[in-house]
C-alpha cells in the first residue's frame, strides 16, 4: 500500500511540473511598442533609429512614427532614440512576461545648429592651403558665424564671416604664410555662431630633409586637371608613409564633373608597387546644357591628414550640347536634392547595363546613400514592352563609385558628400532579347540622414534598348 502511495505521489509531482513547463513554453516573452514623437507639437516624427540594449537590436520609425521589439526576454532595457536635427534621448523600460511595454519617446529639436566638417588642419611641411566647412544643422532659421585667429600672424582665412541657411555648408580656406614661420607652428582657430564656440587645431611641421622624411602626407599626380574638350581623365592619390581613409568634395564645381568614386582607403605608397598602392579616380566632364566657355574648379581630397587639392578645368566649345538623359526617356529622383540623370544603355545578349549619375545638390554631406533590393516597402522592380516582369533576381551588379553588390537581396550604401556627383551603373541579366524597351525601372533608394520623399525611389520609364 505504502509503494503504491509513493508511485501516485510521483506521478502527481510530473503532472504538476509539466503543467508548469508547458505554461512557460505557451508565454516566456514580452515586447516593446512604441511612439516617437516631436516635444513641440506632438506629431509623429518618422524614419528615427531606435537602439535597444542589451540584444544590440534596432529599428527604424514608421511614417506615422511607431516601432516594435518583439519576443523579449523579461528584464531591464534602454531604448535610445536618434534623429537629425533632434537631441537623442533614452527611456529605461521593463518587458514582463505575456505583456507589451511602452516604449513611447519623445524628441526635443537639437539646439545646435553648428557643425565644422574637421576639427584639425594639419598643413604638414608642404601644404600652404586647406579647407573646411561649416555646415547649419538646426532645423529652422539661418547662421551668422564668425572665425577667429588671434595670435596667429602666420595664417590668413576667407571668408572670416558669413550666413548659413538651414540644412546648407559654407567653405572656408585657410592658408599658411610659410614666410612668417621659422619652425613648427600649433593653434587655434573658433568658429563662433549664436552663441556657439567650436575650435579647429591648426599644425604646421617644419621642412624636413629628404634622407630622413617620415611624415605622413598625401599626394596626387597630376597636380592640377585640364580636361579641356576630352570626355574624361583620370588622377593617382598617393599616401606616403602610412595608409589612410579618404573623401572626395568639390569647390566651383556645380554639377559639371562627375567622379567614379568619392571615398575608400589609400594603402601606403611603395615605389617598387606603384599599381598597387596608388587610389586612381577617373574624372567625367558633363557639358549638357552648358554655354559654351572654360569652367574651373577644385577638388577636394579629405582624410585625417587635411585636405589635398587639385585645381581643375574644361572646356566647353558648343553651348547646348546635349546627351545622356535624351529622348523619350523619364526620370524620377528620389528628391529634388539627388537629381538622377541617365547616362547611357548598353545591351550585350540577355544582358542591360544602364549608367546614370545622382547629384548631392541636398546641402549637406550623406553619411549613406542607400540603393537596396527593398527598402521602405519599394521592391526592385522593371517591365519591358512585351509585357515581361524582373525582380531583384535579375540584378547581376550594381555598382556605385567604388562600392559594389548584386542579386536577389542587394544592398550598397557608400558615402556620399555634398556637392559631389557620382557614377552608377546597374547590370540586369536574362532581359528577353526581343525586348526593344523598359516601360519601367523602379530602383529602392533612402540616405543617412534622411532627405528622400516617401517615394523612396528612382524610376526610369521608356529606357529604349
Amino acid at each position: 500500500m505504502r509503494r503504491k502511495f509513493y508511485v501516485l505521489c510521483l506521478f502527481c509531482a510530473a503532472a504538476i511540473a509539466f503543467a508548469g513547463c508547458s505554461k512557460d513554453e505557451e508565454d516566456v516573452t514580452g515586447s516593446i511598442y512604441g511612439l516617437v514623437t516631436d516635444a513641440d507639437n506632438g506629431e509623429p516624427i518618422k524614419s528615427a533609429n531606435v537602439s535597444l540594449n542589451p540584444g544590440g537590436k534596432s529599428a527604424v520609425t514608421g511614417t506615422d512614427g511607431r516601432y516594435e521589439f518583439l519576443d523579449l526576454e523579461p528584464g531591464q532595457y534602454t531604448v535610445q532614440v536618434v534623429k537629425n536635427g533632434y537631441e537623442s534621448n533614452t527611456k529605461r523600460i521593463t518587458v514582463e512576461v505575456g505583456k507589451t511595454a511602452s516604449g513611447d519617446v519623445v524628441l526635443s529639436k537639437a539646439s545646435s545648429k553648428l557643425k565644422l566638417s574637421t576639427n584639425t588642419l594639419n598643413f604638414g611641411n608642404n601644404w600652404k592651403t586647406l579647407s573646411f566647412s561649416i555646415s547649419n544643422i538646426g532645423t529652422t532659421g539661418s547662421i551668422s558665424w564668425n572665425v577667429s585667429t588671434e595670435g596667429l600672424d602666420w595664417i590668413t582665412v576667407s571668408p572670416v564671416s558669413g550666413t548659413t541657411a538651414t540644412g546648407k555648408t559654407s567653405e572656408v580656406i585657410v592658408t599658411v604664410l610659410r614666410d612668417n614661420i621659422s619652425g613648427p607652428e600649433n593653434g587655434i582657430i573658433k568658429v563662433s555662431a549664436d552663441g556657439e564656440s567650436l575650435p579647429i587645431n591648426v599644425t604646421v611641421n617644419q621642412e624636413v630633409s629628404e634622407e630622413n622624411n617620415t611624415s605622413r602626407y598625401l599626394s596626387a599626380a597630376p597636380l592640377s586637371i585640364n580636361l579641356g574638350t576630352k570626355e574624361s581623365e583620370e588622377f593617382t592619390i598617393l599616401s606616403h608613409n602610412g595608409a589612410t581613409s579618404y573623401e572626395l568634395f568639390t569647390r566651383g564645381i556645380d554639377g559639371w564633373l562627375l567622379f567614379s568614386e568619392v571615398e575608400g582607403t589609400i594603402p601606403t605608397y611603395n615605389p617598387a608597387n606603384e599599381t598597387g598602392t596608388a587610389e586612381k579616380i577617373t574624372v567625367f566632364a558633363q557639358r549638357d546644357g552648358l554655354d559654351a566657355g572654360t569652367y574651373t574648379g577644385v577638388i577636394i581630397v579629405r582624410s585625417d591628414l587635411g585636405d589635398l587639392e587639385i585645381p581643375v578645368s574644361m572646356t566647353v566649345s558648343e553651348s547646348g550640347n546635349t546627351g545622356g538623359n535624351t529622348g523619350s526617356v523619364v526620370v524620377e529622383s528620389p528628391h529634388s536634392g539627388l537629381p538622377v540623370t541617365l547616362q547611357n544603355v548598353v545591351r550585350s545578349g540577355s544582358n542591360v547595363t544602364l549608367t546614370f549619375s545622382i547629384q548631392n545638390n541636398s546641402g549637406k554631406d550623406l553619411t549613406q546613400l542607400k540603393l537596396y533590393s527593398s527598402y521602405m516597402g519599394v521592391k526592385f522592380g522593371a517591365y519591358d514592352d512585351l509585357g515581361n516582369s524582373y525582380d531583384a533576381s535579375n540584378v547581376q551588379e550594381i555598382k556605385i563609385g567604388n562600392k559594389t553588390s548584386g542579386g536577389a537581396a542587394y544592398e550598397i550604401w557608400p558615402q556620399f558628400p555634398e556637392g559631389v556627383k557620382l557614377v552608377c551603373t546597374m547590370t540586369l541579366k536574362n532581359v528577353s532579347t526581343q525586348a526593344g524597351s523598359f516601360t519601367n525601372i523602379t530602383i529602392p533608394c533612402g540616405s543617412q540622414p534622411e532627405i528622400t520623399t516617401s517615394s523612396y525611389k528612382i524610376v526610369f520609364k521608356n529606357v529604349g534598348l
